[in-house]
């Protein structure tokens, strides 16, 4: 992690013996999409460019394998659903330096290996709601890089929409469900096209 105000060679010193090249550039605020950097005078001349743009950014270990995530709808009561998707964000948006980058049909003794990591995870940090966590795998081993509790829902065309639809999983009717419960208190049945509501405490006194 770098800071505006304290970054300097022997952050770099760090980052070369700790972490090596190739390594990841990524913005904390999400102003621009993460970038494979090769060597320290380009990560030097990038962090300087992005830390005009926020106070902190993130440098991590670039780790060769295949890319999935898994997205999580948990509430009060536990899993509702979760499955793992064989999905590239460098791929799918052209992300600058992951020209390599693959993703794989995994085996079932795989997918079940990622989903422990994930149930692990949204159960040691008690997290609620949608969640998306993103991992890589290289040979056996699978590396956590990043747990979002925040995602978006809408279906605009590219391929990690595609395979949201095709999985069945509506992003957006977990959210809508999730806060309806947990801020108002919503006791509610969904039918084939339409959310009825059955029970309520101070939802009718919202405009």
């Amino acid at each position: 992690l770098l800071h505006i105000d304290d970054f300097n060679n022997k952050s770099f010193e760090i980052i070369k013996n700790k972490i090596g090249y190739p390594c990841v550039l990524k913005s904390i605020e999400d102003v621009q999409p993460p970038e494979k950097i090769f060597d320290e005078d380009a990560l030097k001349d990038r962090v300087k460019d992005l830390l005009q743009k926020e106070q902190s950014v993130f440098v991590e270990k670039f780790i060769h394998g295949a890319d999935a995530t898994v997205p999580v709808f948990i509430d009060d009561i536990g899993i509702q659903k979760i499955f793992v998707m064989s999905y590239s964000k460098a791929i799918d948006d052209k992300l600058k330096g992951f020209e390599d980058s693959y993703i794989l049909e995994f085996s079932e003794n795989q997918k079940n290996k990622i989903l422990d990591y994930a149930k692990k995870i949204v159960e040691k940090f008690d997290l609620k709601g949608l969640i998306r966590i993103d991992v890589v795998v290289e040979n056996e081993k699978i590396f956590v890089l990043e747990v979002n509790c925040v995602i978006v829902s809408g279906n605009v065309g590219d391929q990690y929409n595609v395979l949201f639809l095709k999985s069945g999983f509506n992003r957006a009717s977990c959210i809508v469900d999730y806060a309806l419960k947990k801020f108002y208190k919503v006791q509610f049945e969904r039918l084939e096209k339409h959310l009825y509501i059955k029970k309520n405490s101070n939802f009718t006194t919202i405009n």
